[in-house]
C-alpha cells in the first residue's frame, strides 16, 4: 500500500514539475497591429495559399520582456512569407491568446499551446521584414534549421524526379510537406480511409518502409528459408518467388510499374 501511494505521489509530482518547467507568459488579451520581433522556428505552408509561422519572440510591442510570450503563431499569405527557419524578421501582426475548447469535453488547444510555450495566435497585416541586430540564434534554433534545409533539399529532389501529383505525393509520405498535394486528391484520400497515412507522414513513415525494404530485405533472404532455393522432390533445387517490390508489393523482382521512367 505504501509503494502504491509513493507511485502516486511520484506520478502527481512529475507532473507538476512538467507543467512548470512548461510555464511562459501568455497574452491575456487581443493585440491589434502590435510589431513582433523575433526569430522563425517553423516555417509551414499550409497551401498554396496560406502559410504559417512559429516564431520565437524577441520583442512584442511594448511589453516588458518578462510578459511577452515565448512564442507566437501568425497566418499570413504564402506570398509574402518567404522566410527561412532561423532567419531573425519583424512583422505587423493581430494576436490573440489561445483559443479554448469550443464545445465541452473538446479539444483543448489551450493546453496544447501551454506545452509548447505558445502564448498567442494571429494573423499578419503587413510585410515580412528582416531584422538587422538581432544577433545569433539559439543553438537549438540553428539546429533545426540545418534540418530544415536538409528537408527542403529532399523535396526538391523528388519533386525534380516525380514532377506533378505523384511528386506531392512522395514528398508529403517521406517528409510531411503537404501543401502541394490538391483538393481532390486530399478529398479521395479521405473518402478512401486512406488520409491517415499523409497524416503519419515523414520519419515514421520512412523508417518504417526501409525497416521493411531495405535494411531487413538481407537478413530476410538469409534467415527465411521459404526465400532461397530449396531441394524438390526430383533431387532439384527449385527458387523460390523473390521479396516483393518495396513499393506496390507485388512479386516481380523488378516491378515494371516502379521502375525509373516508367
Amino acid at each position: 500500500m505504501g509503494g502504491a501511494a509513493l507511485a502516486l505521489a511520484a506520478g502527481f509530482a512529475t507532473a507538476k514539475l512538467h507543467t512548470e518547467m512548461a510555464r511562459a507568459p501568455v497574452l491575456t488579451k487581443e493585440m491589434r497591429g502590435v510589431t513582433v520581433k523575433g526569430w522563425v522556428e517553423l516555417y509551414e505552408l499550409r497551401d498554396k495559399a496560406r502559410a504559417r509561422i512559429t516564431l520565437r519572440v524577441i520583442a512584442l510591442g511594448e511589453l516588458p520582456p518578462e510578459k511577452a510570450p515565448c512564442r507566437v503563431r501568425v497566418t499570413l499569405p504564402a506570398a509574402s512569407a518567404k522566410v527561412a527557419t532561423g532567419e531573425a524578421v519583424s512583422l505587423k501582426a493581430t494576436l490573440r491568446p489561445p483559443p479554448e475548447p469550443i464545445a465541452p469535453h473538446g479539444f483543448d488547444f489551450g493546453r496544447t499551446a501551454w506545452f509548447d510555450r505558445l502564448g498567442a495566435t494571429g494573423y499578419g497585416t503587413g510585410t515580412i521584414d528582416a531584422l538587422a541586430g538581432a544577433g545569433e540564434a539559439p543553438l537549438g534554433l540553428r539546429l533545426w534549421a540545418a534540418i530544415d534545409r536538409l528537408r527542403s533539399l529532399v523535396n526538391a529532389r523528388i519533386r525534380a524526379s516525380l514532377p506533378g501529383e505523384r511528386g506531392e505525393i512522395a514528398a508529403a509520405l517521406i517528409t510531411g510537406e503537404r501543401a502541394g498535394i490538391s483538393q481532390d486528391v486530399n478529398l479521395a484520400m479521405r473518402n478512401s480511409g486512406l488520409f491517415h497515412i499523409l497524416s503519419i507522414s515523414g520519419c515514421t513513415l520512412s523508417s518504417w518502409q526501409a525497416q521493411c525494404s531495405g535494411w531487413s530485405g538481407p537478413g530476410w533472404r538469409s534467415f527465411h528459408p521459404s526465400r532461397s532455393a530449396t531441394p524438390s522432390g526430383n533431387g532439384r533445387r527449385e527458387r523460390r518467388s523473390p521479396l516483393p517490390c518495396s513499393t506496390c508489393f507485388s512479386q516481380a523482382p523488378r516491378c515494371p510499374r516502379c521502375a525509373p521512367g516508367s
